[in-house]
């Protein structure tokens, strides 16, 4: 269940930041779930307030585990954080990232280029810090990477075999697919990967024309590739984004590389695999636009040549 409003105005009354004092409290996020988000405003300063939910208790932990480590390399443009509570309701107050995230309107469009040389400076500072585990912050620790997507990729494929979204004979190629990363999985070397860069978690502000990434509860440690894999795939919904900011960023990333060599492969068929059980499993309607990608990326785990 979502944080009731006044729930979470009891919760932050308490904290130094806000006792004592007033402050209005905004829902920002409540479409399922999974999160509740609230922008809270006193004395003309925002904050970012984040509660964990019943299905995601671990993203107020991730995402201030992820904002500490960030701190440390002294990166400028990370949130101050205010207030953390890991005790159930789990909390987190930041400082409010301004301007507007890219999925409200298309008004950045004029600033593409310019947003996506701020994304890829981001990340680039980001994929500097390297970890010493593979995994989520916050979350379970594996001691590989090959164990990490070993566990999580067929949990994901699973429950689409069984849902005969993906028949025998595709679960065949991708066994062999699989087998045939097995090498390149166990030379992976673990560093911070955002992974969750899409519209909704880009913020641009018109008039410093600063770009910044925010929602790190899905921070983990692992494959620059797979932060790669992931952002193109969070692109598929949105045209305009995926056309002039995802897609230029994939090309220069991979410039000198074969994008589909197996591994790619494989990690396109973890995220898309991994958006449609999180549909099912909590109930929310299958997107069409997850089916057909889901099938683009099949044809090409088929044709491939064994």
């Amino acid at each position: 269940m979502s944080v009731k409003r006044r729930d979470a105005r009891a919760i932050l009354s308490k904290m130094p930041t806000f006792k004592g004092r007033r402050f209005q409290l905004i829902s920002i996020y409540n479409k399922h779930n999974e999160e509740k988000c609230f922008l809270a405003v006193s004395d003309s300063r925002s904050y970012k307030v984040r509660f964990a939910t019943a299905t995601s208790q671990h993203s107020v932990e991730r995402e201030y585990q992820a904002y500490w480590r960030l701190h440390q390399q002294s990166i400028s443009w990370v949130p101050t954080v205010y207030e953390v509570k890991l005790d159930e309701p789990a909390c987190l107050v930041t400082s409010f990232a301004e301007g507007s995230s890219l999925d409200k309107s298309l008004s950045w469009i004029q600033s593409a280029p310019e947003i996506a040389r701020g994304i890829v400076s981001s990340l680039r500072e980001i994929h500097q810090i390297e970890g010493c585990y593979y995994g989520h912050l916050g979350g379970p620790r594996y001691t590989s990477w090959q164990a990490f997507i070993d566990v999580r990729f067929w949990r994901h494929i699973k429950p689409l075999s069984t849902a005969k979204i993906i028949d025998n004979n595709d679960l065949k190629k991708i066994r062999q697919l699989y087998e045939e990363t097995l090498e390149s999985l166990s030379q992976v070397r673990p560093v911070l990967l955002h992974g969750d860069v899409k519209p909704a978690n880009v913020i641009f502000d018109e008039t410093t024309k600063h770009t910044v990434i925010i929602d790190w509860e899905l921070a983990r440690f692992g494959d620059l590739d797979f932060e790669w894999s992931k952002l193109g795939r969070m692109a598929i919904r949105w045209p305009e984004y995926r056309r002039l900011i995802a897609e230029p960023i994939l090309r220069s990333v991979f410039r000198n590389r074969v994008k589909k060599k197996a591994k790619l492969l494989l990690y396109d068929l973890y995220h898309a695999s991994s958006f449609l059980t999180f549909e099912m499993e909590t109930g929310l309607p299958v997107q069409s636009y997850r089916l057909t990608d889901l099938q683009k990326i099949l044809h090409e785990v088929r044709s491939r040549k064994s």
